[in-house]
């Protein structure tokens, strides 16, 4: 367990040099800890930065408007976003994910 969603702070993509080679990666920044979590993922790291950032703002949302519905809604997006990569499994199946990625945009514009 890295954190709850509450906690975290930001999500981002990045990569990290290993063997003189540049790996994807995505790092959680935490409220209560100093270090950055980094998890080193090679080709599921753009998929995974989706629906943490999905969870993550369904939950922000939910906790605002005191509305645990948002949570459930979040969730379901995340499995339809998994279940796209999973039928496309083409590199545009991430851009097809993205658009479901309803409350990372609404936490964007407010």
């Amino acid at each position: 367990e890295i954190s709850t969603f509450r906690n975290i702070e930001e999500v981002r993509s990045a990569s990290t040099a290993f063997l003189l080679r540049r790996i994807p990666a995505l790092k959680i920044k935490v409220a209560s800890k100093k270090e950055v979590f980094e998890a080193n993922l090679k080709t599921e790291c753009d998929l995974w930065h989706l629906m943490v950032k999905e969870m993550w703002a369904g939950k922000k949302l939910a906790d605002d408007h005191k509305d645990p519905q948002y949570v459930q809604q979040a969730l379901t997006h995340v499995l339809l976003m998994d279940a796209v990569v999973g039928t496309l499994q083409s590199p545009g199946a991430i851009y097809a994910a993205s658009k479901l990625s309803y409350f990372d945009k609404m936490r964007k514009e407010a």
